[in-house]
């Protein structure tokens, strides 16, 4: 697997905006999707040299996120999606 953190962090926003275009579309995005987002959230944060006050939040919404999307909880997704949402842009905001 690729451990480039601007390769990871490329393709988890890729990812993450099929997530929400199937949620706007009234759409569970695929577990699998959702699954391999969060293994890279995972390895990303391994690979973060700031922020690590947040990484334990993060990976808790990313938790969050996948249960509801196993278990089809599309207004469950959806929140956890926009709170992850808003941890990126504030991390982004305080670190980039």
């Amino acid at each position: 697997m690729e451990t480039s953190l601007k390769k990871i962090k490329k393709r988890m926003s890729n990812s993450f905006k099929d997530m929400l275009k199937a949620m706007d579309d009234g759409r569970l995005p695929r577990v699998d999707l959702v699954a391999s987002w969060c293994e890279d959230g995972d390895l990303m944060v391994t690979l973060l040299e700031r922020g690590e006050e947040h990484f334990h939040s993060f990976r808790g919404k990313c938790s969050e996120l996948l249960e509801a999307v196993e278990q089809g909880h599309l207004g469950a997704a959806r929140a956890a999606a926009e709170a992850l949402n808003r941890m990126r842009k504030e991390c982004h905001s305080r670190y980039k």
